[in-house]
Formats: structure tokens, C-alpha cells, sequence
């Protein structure tokens, strides 16, 4: 059942999967949101990020990593690229939201910024001690 919820969510057709990222945020639906990171779309992804920002929990944490660090899944030229720490800027700033840290300045194109993002959220991630 729940492939079938999000199949528009990831499909070729830009307006449907913009109805569902639309339905999704509205439902506060969290799950569909953590879907829509893995869009072939920059805008479906970073909408979503923004939106598990504000609606996903502790369980968004993880979706949100894997989509830093497939930030450059998708090749193209300046307008990608643009997208592409529009991306980052978004997933990061859920991250902080989720987790309560604070990730301090992050340059979009530092992969050790992005990596320092990744550990700190990943802390949340483990057992508590």
C-alpha cells in the first residue's frame, strides 16, 4: 500500500509528484515527506526537507543524512549546482531543527562542512549512552 501512496511522489510527472509533495505537507504526512527526498527533482527534495523540518521527528533524521549526502546524485551545470546547495542549505537547516544543534556557518560546496553536519546528526542517531 504504501508503495502505491508514493509512486506519484517519485514519478517522471513533475506536476503529480508536486500534488502529492503538496497533499503530503498538508496531511503532515512525514513518511511521504522522507519519500519525496529521493525525487529526481531538486524542488520536490528540498520543499520536502523543509517541510520535515517543520513536521518530521527523531525518524527524519536518517532520511534527511542519506539525502546530504546524495546531494550530487544528479550531474548538470551552474542551474544543478544552484539547486544543489539549495538542497543542502534546506536538509541542513531540518537537520538542526530535528536535532537542536547547531551546525555553526555551512558553505553548500564544503564537503567537509557537510561532513560535520552529518556526524553531528548522526549523534542522534545512537543509543544514549
Amino acid at each position: 500500500m504504501t508503495e502505491k501512496k508514493n509512486e506519484p511522489i517519485l514519478g517522471e510527472d513533475f506536476q503529480a509528484a508536486q500534488d502529492a509533495l503538496e497533499k503530503a505537507i498538508h496531511d503532515r504526512d512525514a513518511a511521504t515527506l522522507e519519500t519525496a527526498l529521493k525525487s529526481r527533482s531538486y524542488a520536490i527534495r528540498t520543499r520536502a526537507a523543509e517541510a520535515l523540518g517543520k513536521v518530521g521527528g527523531k525518524q527524519s533524521i536518517r532520511p534527511l543524512c542519506d539525502a546530504l549526502e546524495n546531494r550530487w546524485a544528479l550531474l548538470g551545470g551552474t542551474e544543478v549546482e544552484l539547486y544543489q546547495r539549495q538542497l543542502v542549505t534546506a536538509v541542513v537547516g531540518a537537520l538542526a531543527r530535528l536535532t537542536g544543534e547547531d551546525f555553526g556557518p555551512i558553505n553548500p560546496d564544503s564537503d567537509d562542512d557537510v561532513r560535520r553536519v552529518l556526524e553531528k546528526a548522526r549523534r542522534q542517531l545512537e543509543p544514549p549512552k
